[in-house]
């Protein structure tokens, strides 16, 4: 779940019903498909950061630290935990099924999660080297280790 309040900062419009208390999201007419780059906040420019393949929805913060509340690596956590519909390690999750479009564990996924650093799209998280740019999420925790987060 992603607090209300970051989604400006993803670059999503929505309107807040007082009354039965729940975001209306605003979409426009002329959507594209084209992954975007959501406006994150300042404080968490230095790590990589995992979306959705459209910039939408938030994934979790790309660090080792098993610890951090947004750490994808923290197996208590929305973004870490195997039963969180957030999660890339929820095997029956739209971001972590064998079978979803959407997943890094699809070796056929066309619209796998996207890696955001300094507000730039710089990798899918894949297995399906096809895509180029990839990095495989069997190997994400070496990786990240390997370059400091």
């Amino acid at each position: 779940m992603i607090p209300i309040y970051l989604l400006k900062y993803a670059g999503i419009n929505y309107t807040w019903d007082q009354s039965n208390q729940t975001v209306n999201i605003v979409t426009s007419k002329n959507a594209t498909t084209t992954p975007t780059t959501p406006q994150v906040p300042v404080a968490t420019l230095d790590y990589p950061l995992l979306y959705s393949n459209d910039g939408k929805t938030y994934l979790g913060k790309l660090t080792t630290n098993k610890f951090d509340s947004e750490s994808v690596f923290n197996e208590f956590g929305d973004y870490g935990s195997s039963f969180s519909k957030t999660s890339i390690w929820n095997e029956f999750g739209t971001y972590g099924g064998e079978f979803s479009n959407q997943s890094p564990f699809n070796k056929f996924a066309t619209k796998p999660p996207i890696i955001i650093q300094n507000k730039k799209v710089v990798a899918y998280l894949s297995v399906n080297t096809t895509l180029g740019n990839v990095i495989s999420p069997n190997t994400l925790y070496d990786t990240l280790k390997n370059n400091g987060f």
